[in-house]
């Protein structure tokens, strides 16, 4: 069993100041993962099997693979591990992988301005595009188009956040010698199948929404319905289960020691195990759609920034916390005034 050092156990009580050696990037100081970060660079990753812990939490085992081939890991004693930095990915490797995603997210966002809308009627109102829909046909083609439209809508919410994680992904995998493009786009693969399916079920809920009437105009909620939505999606926000989802959102390095996995289907394997973090983490943000409207663009481009704040920002956690308030007490207003 790891031994954590004294100024390692200093970490875990809010009164000391944790030591970490010089020279560890700031990526590898988010709090959630100040322990299992600073036993790695202590011990070297001499072994395969690093002491993972999080504050109040129990200690568990997680294989990390050859995540240390990605580390630069002088075997010495007293050496201090560096990560590869953005400067061990080439250029060109970095302009592809941001070239495409940024694509990717722009095309997703095209699609949602310029989206086929079966059995509806568009309008411009104060600068927002909305769809107004006729009554619920339950065809297969409006069910394919609502399916179609969630896809595209998570690829385009979900996508920007996802990128340096993705962009990390490529640096460890060069690191370790294994410089394959494939296996980098088959991690976001992997992400995006998770995603598809959570839109699936969003589709599936929609129809049964619009089939019971309780969807109208634009896509909307009544304010009732809108209130109920607001204050579940609220105290989600204050659960364990969104910290914890969150906490392995906002620390990449945390999820790919305790998630590593070896080969393009491992990767594609990670692809997965991030993609769920990240419905389990946002999937109650994605039902406050249905409170301004599925297709009220500057509802969704305001929810993509609020995911992309709550992921990278050093608040998060905090962020998270005042929303979900914020949310119950908009929630009841809203219920109260319908």
């Amino acid at each position: 069993m790891a031994v954590i050092p004294s100024e390692v156990r200093g970490a875990r009580n809010p009164g000391k100041r944790s030591a970490f050696p010089p020279g560890i990037p700031r990526c590898a100081r988010n709090d959630t993962w100040k322990t299992p970060i600073a036993v790695i660079l202590s011990e070297g990753l001499a072994e395969r099997r690093i002491y993972a812990q999080r504050f109040n939490s129990s200690p568990s085992y997680a294989k990390i693979a050859d995540v240390s081939k990605a580390l630069d890991i002088d075997s010495s004693a007293g050496a201090i591990p560096k990560l590869n930095t953005a400067a061990s990915l080439p250029w060109r490797d970095r302009i592809v992988i941001w070239g495409a995603l940024c694509a990717l997210t722009i095309l997703s966002w095209l699609y949602l301005v310029r989206m086929p809308m079966p059995s509806s009627e568009m309008m411009v109102m104060d600068g927002m595009r909305m769809a107004m829909p006729m009554p619920y046909q339950g065809t297969m083609q409006e069910a394919w188009l609502t399916f179609v439209m969630w896809a595209v809508m998570m690829v385009a919410m979900m996508v920007p956040s996802v990128a340096p994680l993705v962009l990390m992904f490529a640096r460890l995998r060069r690191g370790a010698g294994k410089a394959s493009s494939a296996d980098v786009w088959l991690f976001a693969l992997g992400y995006l199948v998770i995603w598809t399916g959570f839109s699936a079920g969003a589709t599936v809920g929609q129809l049964l929404l619009q089939r019971a009437a309780i969807i109208g105009d634009a896509l909307r909620v009544t304010p009732l319905i809108g209130g109920i939505i607001l204050v579940i999606t609220g105290i989600y926000q204050l659960t364990p289960l969104k910290e914890a989802c969150l906490s392995k959102c906002r620390s990449p390095i945390g999820f790919f020691m305790t998630c590593w996995r070896e080969g393009r289907f491992g990767a594609f394997r990670m692809g997965l195990s991030h993609g769920a973090f990240c419905v389990g983490c946002c999937w109650m943000l994605m039902a406050l759609l249905f409170v301004a409207g599925v297709m009220n663009l500057l509802w969704i481009a305001a929810i993509t920034a609020f995911v992309l704040l709550e992921k990278i920002t050093p608040y998060g956690r905090g962020i998270a916390a005042l929303s979900g308030v914020a949310m119950i007490a908009a929630g009841v207003w809203m219920a109260a005034m319908r």
